[in-house]
């Protein structure tokens, strides 16, 4: 450990408080050491298992090393998250929290990942998004090796622990979060030829690789797209005058010359799109358990036959593949818009009675989908279930 103050000296001189320290882990294996973090003690996470200086304060006379936990950690850096510090395990295939216990006058370590381990895949980035304007919760992104990245949103006061797999049209290679912005770089094959772009993570974006701004509808050309010369790219407008604006999606087109041209209503004044790479959010929810009749069904045939989906300004919305009836119409007297077949309102409320069209089985689940670049928020889902 270097000098006080002084980052790169790690001259041991006369061993004086503020001097650097040179110590040896007294361990029955030899590990390198991973990380060191300073939380309620200084933690040294190693190859073969995960150690704390117990000694207060810490200078050249007094250090003094005990072994706490031995599964071991992966070469990257560890992250503290709700006083706990999070740490991948040796193999890659697990998310371990690193946390003092006062039962066992030690720290234990309790894995995070033990329903969503498939999901980890011998990480070699990690960064931490503590809490956003939507959500309390933390958001830990995981970068695999595969190109793929797995996000957990946790909340350790409520036991929340939510696991996402997100994959891109392209290698995710790296993450980090500057000023409470995640930025990533990915690797995309465009126009033939492998690029490395940096992306801003962004809840208020629909799409991939995407860009926002205003067009004049004189033109309807929208250009700025040179970072997706011939690839083929969605469209996403809210068109309207300044009190009134409609929701639409328009159909995918290729990027030439570094734009794009879109036949727009004359009569609106003002467009905002949004262009960009489309993705298709999934949800599957875990096989589903009930104590109908004698003990759990979790094995037995069942089948589900109503659900009840609560959502926030959501449409475009698929169950099992067939798009949910989500339309909303406003307040009786209100004009139409003069768009042919006017917007679509997103739905806030229950979507009732959507029924499950894959009959009996052990595993009826229904996946959702959304198609298209559309909000979807999915709040609470309801079963009825009948059982044998």
């Amino acid at each position: 450990m270097s000098k006080t103050g002084s980052f790169f000296d790690f001259e041991i001189d006369e061993g004086d408080d503020d001097e650097g320290i040179f110590a040896t882990i007294s361990a029955r294996k030899l590990n390198d050491i991973v990380d060191v973090y300073p939380g309620r003690n200084l933690q040294i996470f190693t190859s073969g298992a995960e150690f704390a200086v117990t000694s207060k304060p810490v200078t050249p006379a007094n250090i003094q090393i005990d072994p706490q936990t031995s599964h071991g950690a992966s070469s990257i850096e560890v992250q503290d998250v709700d006083g706990s510090t999070i740490f991948v395990d040796r193999h890659g295939k697990s998310l371990l929290s690193f946390l003092y216990s006062f039962n066992e006058d030690a720290y234990t370590t309790d894995d995070r990942s033990v329903l969503a381990s498939h999901l980890i895949n011998q990480p070699v980035d990690i960064a931490l998004l503590a809490g956003t304007a939507s959500d309390d919760a933390n958001w830990l992104f995981i970068v695999n090796s595969d190109g793929s990245a797995t996000i957990l949103n946790t909340l350790r006061s409520q036991d929340i622990n939510g696991f996402t797999s997100w994959n891109t049209a392209g290698q995710i290679k790296s993450v980090c979060v500057v000023d409470d912005q995640l930025f990533m770089t990915v690797e995309r094959e465009v126009n033939g030829v492998d690029k490395l772009y940096i992306e801003r993570w962004d809840f208020d974006y629909r799409m991939d690789c995407s860009i926002k701004s205003l067009v004049d509808v004189g033109t309807g050309e929208i250009d700025g797209l040179d970072h997706l010369e011939q690839e083929t790219v969605t469209v996403v407008t809210r068109q309207g005058f300044s009190d009134a604006y409609e929701n639409y999606v328009i159909g995918s087109q290729p990027v030439a010359g570094g734009s794009i041209i879109l036949d727009l209503n004359d009569s609106f004044s003002l467009v905002t799109y949004e262009v960009g790479l489309p993705f298709v959010p999934t949800i599957k929810p875990m096989p589903l358990n009930t104590n109908i009749g004698s003990g759990q069904n979790q094995m037995r045939l069942k089948k589900i036959v109503r659900m009840n989906v609560r959502v926030y300004e959501s449409y475009g919305i698929h169950i099992d593949g067939i798009p949910v009836p989500v339309r909303s119409f406003g307040e009786a007297g209100v004009t139409t818009s003069p768009l042919a077949g006017g917007s679509i309102i997103p739905k806030t409320g229950i979507i009732e009675d959507v029924y499950d069209i894959n009959g009996w089985g052990r595993e009826v689940v229904p996946t959702i989908t959304c198609p298209d670049p559309t909000p979807m928020h999915i709040q609470m889902i309801e079963y009825e279930i009948e059982g044998n």
